[in-house]
């Protein structure tokens, strides 16, 4: 089930599941930089400041919430997160296609991002392309990334 809210009222929720899909399942990053990444989730607060602009959608399966996505304006998708044992399985599509129907309403011309090793693929399989290759300095770690945009008709 999809469900939208104001970012900063389940900030709580969307830092655990942050949390768990970037320190639990596989990942193209070593164990130190998962932990560089996302030490621990973010205090409800902090992400709440950081996202008080922005709106969130999540998907939950059964009595969870398994994946999210934030819009903040400008079309920045700052939030891409599905748990490890939901990978796979059409939460992303469903999240994005949601996400995207919103971006439309709100006449944004484009969405942008920048996508983690494992958040590349399914952002290209929803017709976004590579603008650029960076890697990130976190805690000591180097982390690639890609930004990535996807214009809307």
């Amino acid at each position: 089930m999809i469900r939208w809210y104001a970012a900063p009222d389940i900030a709580e929720t969307i830092a655990e599941i942050q949390f768990r899909a970037v320190r639990e399942g596989p990942s193209q990053y070593t164990e130190a930089q998962r932990a560089a990444w996302i030490a621990a989730p973010h205090s409800a607060d902090a992400l709440g400041a950081r996202l008080k602009d922005a709106r969130a959608v999540l998907f939950r399966r059964g009595d969870e919430d398994v994946g999210c996505m934030t819009l903040s304006p400008g079309g920045y998708i700052e939030m891409a997160f599905i748990l490890p044992a939901h990978q796979g399985t059409g939460v992303f599509r469903a999240l994005y296609t949601a996400l995207e129907a919103q971006a439309v309403h709100a006449r944004e011309p484009r969405l942008w991002t920048f996508a983690s090793l494992m958040a590349q693929a399914p952002f290209q399989a929803m017709g976004f392309r590579v603008i650029n290759h960076e890697t990130v300095e976190r805690a000591g770690e180097m982390l690639r990334r890609a930004e990535m945009e996807k214009v809307l008709e």
